[in-house]
């Protein structure tokens, strides 16, 4: 991870200047992600639009001159560890695949206006993470394979964006959002016009 430090202002002003994507996986041991530079003037991955990070169990933060840049979609699988306090401003497709950290639990958007589609998968956890309420443009929510989810959050009935809902293969959720059955959560869902569960 040397390659990210130490970019030196004199010989270059922009680091990477044509990686559209990054994947990392399987760091086992990796704790920090540091991006040091010599001058706040060099850019960094400034055309990146697609970040994947997999399997980083100890893995803490991701630097801001990644997330602040052109990211569209991220994808964040099993990195309990990982705190994100801040989103890409463009962001407009984030998977959440197993246990995501932070993100699993709690959104830390401001009023966000530019996320339109998420994946929540393989969650470990009983609900849905906080924050939904903040997601103005949401369009397209999927819930695949979730076990321990129990129920959804009632402020999911105040994201008046959302068109389409997926639930698939989530034994316990399922029951409670089916219409047919009138689910325990179907209230909280009824506004949304198209509703998937398989």
């Amino acid at each position: 991870m040397g390659l990210f430090n130490g970019l030196e202002a004199s010989t270059t002003t922009v680091a990477f200047p044509n990686l559209k994507e990054l994947l990392i996986k399987d760091m086992k041991h990796w704790k920090e992600w540091v991006m040091e530079t010599s001058s706040e003037d060099i850019a960094v991955m400034p055309l990146l639009q697609r970040l994947d990070i997999y399997e980083c169990p100890v893995l803490k933060s991701v630097p801001h001159q990644i997330l602040s840049q052109s990211v569209r979609k991220l994808f964040i699988s099993d990195c309990p560890e990982l705190t994100i306090s801040c989103l890409p401003p463009l962001l407009e497709e984030l998977t959440l695949d197993g246990d995501a950290g932070s993100l699993s639990k709690s959104f830390p958007f401001n009023d966000n206006t530019s996320l339109k589609v998420m994946w929540i998968q393989n969650s470990l956890h009983s609900t849905l993470p906080q924050g939904l309420s903040q997601l103005k443009a949401l369009q397209t929510l999927k819930v695949v394979d979730c076990n321990s989810l129990t129920c959804i959050p009632e402020e999911l009935q105040h994201v008046t964006s959302l068109r389409e809902f997926y639930i698939i293969r989530c034994p316990i959720l399922g029951p409670r959002c089916d219409k047919k059955d009138v689910g325990e959560d179907w209230s909280i869902i009824s506004h949304i016009p198209n509703i998937y569960i398989r």
